[in-house]
């Protein structure tokens, strides 16, 4: 069932009346491509009258819920659980009335309209050329699908991604970005002496990464970069065309170790979506990051003048805080080797120490890149002298691929 896609292994069983009741949750989308949609509106005849009924008896002043679409759909899927019917109608009204530019709920809530009558009444993609139609259906469709996900399966409290290390209470701010799920996870650098590795949550955003997906490599093909980005500059709105949304940050693409593998491309930045979009569809950009223009704003907001380190990965794995990354023996090695001014009896970084003990690392994080294990190592080679060092491991052996102070 398009659109829906509710009962996906992904997603528990839920929303049981959807196929006869009122959210069936655009049911009838690919009658927007033939002209069988009147047969359908008899076959449904005598639900869709009580729906109306339903619809015109249902308390005006149904209260609002929100200041994210997502409020609203979780209010909608409790009250279609319930089968209360009516007033989730009404939340679907409130969802576009105060979210006139939200495509997939004004897609949502064409399809209720459009159940009590043989002729559509509304159709958001009126001015979307036939050709683009289907995939802006399927585009929407995993919108819904990732937004629902993010509603059932919360970020874990206490958890990690895996490859976190250590911020340096510097570092006031770090961001997680799955492009699995469309989510941008926004912490608060909050690392104690009982937990290094402490972060708490301050925002939970939908992003849009890249048309073509992630692990960028080249010039316009498309794609988010995956690994670590550092924010820089803030643009604001009134020097941006109006595609930027409410303002524009921009991120270190390519950075050292894109460059040492060969990645070109530049412009990489995180952004606000156009006055005629709530949001972008989960796959979109030429390769930034897209936040609806609220959550935009939000982001900007944040203090950002040591830069935020970003990291952005295919999928996150959440661990416990307790189980953050540290540095393989080995690893620790060869820097002491290379660094023998630097701290790197610190560099160990186990969970029980005390963070004001580890000045010597700013920041510490390790992803997968391909076949590789890559880690990003920024450290204090004297007291005044930071280095940002990246290090990759294949087939069981570690070296150094770049290095440039800080």
């Amino acid at each position: 069932m398009k659109l829906a896609a509710l009962n996906t292994s992904a997603l528990p069983v839920r929303w049981p009346y959807l196929a006869t009741a009122v959210l069936v949750l655009c049911l009838l989308i690919p009658l927007w491509y033939n002209t069988s949609h009147s047969s359908t509106g008899k076959a449904l005849n005598g639900s869709v009258e009580k729906l109306v009924f339903d619809i015109e008896l249902a308390q005006e002043d149904a209260t609002k819920v929100a200041t994210q679409p997502e409020d609203y759909l979780r209010h909608i899927e409790t009250l279609v659980e319930a089968a209360r019917y009516a007033e989730a109608a009404k939340f679907a009204e409130n969802l576009v009335n105060d979210y006139p530019t939200f495509q997939l709920g004004s897609l949502l809530y064409a399809e209720l309209l459009n159940l009590a009558s043989d002729a559509p009444k509304a159709n958001p993609l009126t001015q979307i050329a036939d050709q683009d139609k289907q995939a802006v259906v399927a585009g929407l469709d995993k919108e819904l699908r990732h937004r629902l996900r993010a509603l059932n399966s919360p970020y874990p409290a206490n958890s990690i991604p895996k490859g976190f290390g250590y911020l340096a209470s510097t570092t006031e701010y770090f961001a997680v970005v799955d492009a699995s799920t469309s989510r941008m996870y926004v912490f608060k650098n909050a690392a104690t002496s009982a937990q290094p590795a402490q972060l708490n949550l301050v925002h939970n955003f939908y992003v849009s990464v890249g048309q073509k997906g992630i692990h960028k490599k080249e010039e316009g093909d498309g794609r988010t970069p995956i690994g670590v980005y550092f924010t820089q500059k803030k643009l604001n709105d009134k020097r941006l065309p109006d595609l930027y949304g409410a303002g524009a940050i921009t991120l270190n693409y390519p950075n050292l170790y894109d460059l040492h593998q060969g990645r070109t491309g530049s412009g990489i930045w995180v952004h606000g979506a156009p006055s005629a979009q709530y949001s972008r569809l989960p796959e979109a950009s030429d390769g930034c990051l897209v936040l609806s223009n609220d959550t935009m704003q939000a982001l900007l907001d944040l203090d950002q003048a040591k830069g935020i380190p970003i990291f952005i990965q295919p999928k996150i794995d959440w661990v416990p805080a307790n189980q953050n990354f540290q540095l393989p023996e080995p690893l620790r090695q060869l820097v002491a080797e290379k660094y023998p001014s630097a701290s790197t009896d610190r560099m160990a970084a186990q969970a029980n120490e005390d963070p004001s003990k580890q000045d010597g690392i700013l920041h510490l994080l390790s992803w997968r890149d391909q076949d590789r294990t890559v880690v990003l190592l920024d450290f204090k080679t004297s007291p005044k002298k930071t280095v940002r060092t990246y290090w990759e491991e294949s087939q069981g052996t570690w070296k150094q691929v770049a290095e440039s102070p800080v």
